[in-house]
């Protein structure tokens, strides 16, 4: 399906701000098989937003990379799906899927400072393009309560691997030949340990990185006792968070395969939002 912005923005049960915002009118956008989008703002908490649509596969979610204050560097700043519902951009343009995004500011530029966040959305087929009012400016305050310890980086042979205090100690980052293979929107991806017990799914579910409270926050409800680094390996000692908190309802907490649906719903089994079993990575 190739979508027509022309045709949509002409009509007038589209909202207009939108279609004024891509500055389509008159212009064919889906031949140019370029990606399109709009950065909405950055709001108080450092927290970017705005949508993003491929126009050559638009019910397809897309990726939208981010740079500080040099636009297109080497490397983004970090990066963020645009797979969160707006229903807006839905019917605006017609389309199915989800195509909204959100993303927190790093660590690194909370500093009191003055900066510029540049946004760009990547085409399924590579193409990038920079979003609609992309750059934004932000100053952010050091955030005084994160996590300290964490924090850790080896360089090896071209590949580079960091761990995170924001994920509890998880592996954040793996770098090779320029390339992030790692996706840490929120607390629930990076490279990490997690298991399930009792059968209960996501309802007994100790995960490294933090809870699904944790979001895309700069904080983690896991613990991490103690961090080891040397030239040639991390070492991560922790207490990892319960995936739902106590007594909250989980959508995929009874696993049964004679089911046709295998998952049913059900509650948190645990009593504490952090396990009190040990996890020792290296």
């Amino acid at each position: 399906m190739r979508l027509s912005w022309t045709s949509l923005c002409n009509k007038q049960t589209v909202i207009s701000a939108i279609c004024l915002a891509l500055g389509v009118y008159g212009t064919e956008v889906a031949n140019s098989a370029m990606p399109v989008g709009y950065f909405d703002k950055i709001d108080s908490n450092g927290v970017a937003s705005g949508w993003a649509i491929d126009p050559t596969a638009p019910e397809q979610s897309i990726e939208v990379n981010f740079y500080v204050d040099t636009p297109l560097a080497s490397a983004p700043v970090t990066r963020a799906d645009a797979e969160a519902a707006r229903p807006d951009v839905n019917a605006t343009f017609h389309v199915a899927g989800d195509h909204g995004f959100i993303a927190a500011i790093p660590q690194a530029f909370r500093d009191g400072k003055v900066h510029r966040l540049y946004a760009y959305a990547v085409a399924v087929d590579g193409k990038i393009n920079q979003l609609r009012r992309s750059p934004k400016p932000f100053k952010l305050a050091l955030h005084a309560n994160r996590p300290k310890k964490g924090d850790a980086l080896i360089n090896r042979n071209g590949i580079a691997i960091a761990t995170a205090a924001r994920f509890g100690g998880a592996i954040a980052s793996l770098r090779w030949n320029n390339k992030e293979f790692v996706d840490i929107q929120d607390h629930g991806r990076e490279i990490q340990t997690a298991w399930q017990g009792d059968n209960a799914g996501e309802c007994f579910n100790p995960t490294e990185a933090g809870s699904a409270k944790d979001g895309i926050g700069l904080d983690t409800t896991s613990n991490v006792v103690s961090l080891a680094v040397t030239r040639q390996s991390i070492t991560t000692v922790s207490h990892p968070a319960f995936w739902l908190q106590p007594g909250q309802a989980g959508a995929s907490c009874e696993f049964d395969p004679a089911r046709s649906s295998l998952w049913a719903g059900g509650n948190a089994l645990n009593r504490t939002a952090v396990s009190s079993s040990t996890l020792k990575k290296k």
